[in-house]
């Protein structure tokens, strides 16, 4: 349903703490202690394990 609302030209905001969304975004950002600590793609995040084994417990 996300990807359809989107594809319509709606910007979708989800937040979330379920790593399982991070293929469906197109920028994702981690925030430790109210700092961003990444910035990137969310596939980028999904697919890297040190910085997912660091923020995604």
């Amino acid at each position: 349903m996300v990807n359809q609302i989107n594809d319509d030209g709606t910007t979708v905001v989800i937040v979330e703490q379920n790593v399982g969304v991070l293929p469906y975004a197109d920028q994702a950002l981690v925030m430790q202690k109210g700092t961003i600590a990444f910035d990137g793609r969310g596939k980028e995040l999904h697919e890297t394990g040190d910085l997912r084994a660091a923020y995604l417990r």
